[in-house]
């Protein structure tokens, strides 16, 4: 659940000019459900929407490449880092096709990019949620251990002075 609150917090705020400027456009030119999606159909008419897939996926090869001490490794990385890197690749070479008024007017661009927006988001909620769920099970039981025996005694110092 914290990967999933993680990702959502992650994708309302970095896609924030989306969905605050359609809002302010529904404002400006039609206060309706309409409206907004109008001001949305605006704001990623070009395929501006692979912009923010990419930039999602950013924090996917930090964690690839990121392993934390005492904790198992993220696994088959390379895999994953393909996959990520293809991901990129295409995103680059559809947006720059689409900049350059090869996709104009094309109804797909939306259409391709909600989905490589969708793919981005899956693979950046299992990257958060790998990162967030690996634990070393001897470690966190010592932990745990640890923990428990620090307010027993926390405890018993308190009973000893009532």
């Amino acid at each position: 659940m914290t990967s999933v609150n993680e990702t959502v917090v992650t994708v309302l705020i970095s896609t924030m000019p989306i969905w605050l400027g359609a809002f302010l456009v529904m404002v400006e030119q039609d206060i309706s459900f309409n409206g907004y999606w109008l001001g949305l159909d605006t704001l990623t008419r070009k395929g501006e929407l692979i912009l923010y897939a990419s930039s999602l996926l950013a924090p996917v090869i930090w964690i690839l490449f990121w392993d934390k001490p005492n904790k198992t490794r993220f696994p088959s990385k390379t895999s994953h880092f393909v996959c990520v890197f293809m991901i990129l690749v295409i995103s680059a070479g559809f947006y720059a096709k689409v900049l350059l008024g090869a996709g104009e007017g094309k109804a797909g661009i939306q259409f391709f990019s909600s989905i490589i927006f969708g793919l981005s988001i899956f693979i950046l909620l299992i990257a958060q949620a790998y990162r967030n769920n690996i634990v070393d099970p001897a470690k966190e039981f010592a932990n745990q251990e640890h923990d428990f025996d620090k307010n027993y005694q926390r405890n018993s110092e308190r009973r000893g002075r009532l």
